[in-house]
């Protein structure tokens, strides 16, 4: 069922080492069932995936100015080499994912529960 999305199914045709990545963002929803994914596919690498993304596009800056992004597919794809907000320990994402299908896609609780402690972070300030 999972593969069936027009959007995962582009990301396998990458031939990611899954070892590597973790879907991030609304993936965790889609998993689910509670929200589609929408136009795009957030994930964040490490190692041999991040280094095969970059041979398949551009290293940028992304909007938020932290780490750099890989824009695939016509940015239907965007690969991380970090997450915000916050600071995340990338290797615990990936390690610490649930898997479905033979694809890693981040905690909902992890990812959730650190954007509501940001959140509060800088309501105190």
């Amino acid at each position: 069922m999972i593969k069936e999305n027009a959007l995962i199914q582009k990301l396998l045709t990458l031939n990611l080492p899954t070892e590597d990545y973790v879907l991030f963002g609304t993936a965790p929803l889609f998993l689910r069932g509670i929200k589609d994914l929408g136009h795009d596919l957030d994930l964040v690498a490490r190692g041999r995936a991040w280094e095969m993304a970059a041979q398949a596009g551009i290293v940028e800056i992304p909007r938020s100015g932290a780490g750099h992004v890989i824009s695939l597919f016509d940015g239907e794809i965007e690969v991380f080499d970090s997450w915000t907000p916050g600071v995340w320990d990338v290797d615990k994402l990936i390690e610490t994912a649930e898997t479905a299908e033979g694809i890693r896609f981040a905690r909902l609780e992890v990812e959730h529960l650190k954007m509501i402690e940001v959140y509060l972070d800088s309501g105190s300030k």
